[in-house]
């Protein structure tokens, strides 16, 4: 049966959330929009950030909605994922760790600037990444 789940994240900043989500599937990200499930029907679920679930292979949208400490959860119809020949994650979990380095990495990329730092991006086997930042020296 098909429902939306909420799914609680580290997720903090929009901004940095929306990068991760543009990063993952282009242009697709609208703002303050209702969700609508896997059936046609609109979810009173408040969201602040959605996904139209035809954009990315599924029926039912994805939300994002901004909870009282600050982070995000997700709303997610993990039915319509796990049958979705389209989507290109397998699990929920998948999906919200992949958007989690996606929005830590737009972080990061922001707080510590190329033309300041020199970021070395290096895989982990737990399928995150680990990033090494030197500070650039200034030659005066």
């Amino acid at each position: 049966m098909s429902h939306f789940s909420t799914l609680q994240s580290q997720l903090a900043h929009k901004p940095h959330l929306e990068n991760a989500l543009t990063t993952l599937f282009g242009e697709v990200v609208q703002n303050n929009i209702p969700l609508t499930d896997y059936y046609g029907n609109i979810s009173e679920s408040p969201t602040e950030i959605v996904i139209r679930g035809n954009a990315v292979g599924l029926k039912s949208d994805i939300g994002f909605h901004r909870t009282e400490d600050k982070t995000y959860t997700a709303l997610v119809d993990e039915y319509d994922l796990r049958h979705s020949t389209r989507f290109p994650f397998d699990t929920v979990q998948e999906f919200l760790q992949q958007v989690q380095i996606l929005h830590d990495k737009s972080f990061v990329y922001e707080q510590y600037p190329s033309y300041e730092w020199d970021i070395i991006e290096t895989p982990t086997s737990a399928g995150g990444i680990q990033l090494q930042l030197t500070k650039k020296a200034v030659i005066i």
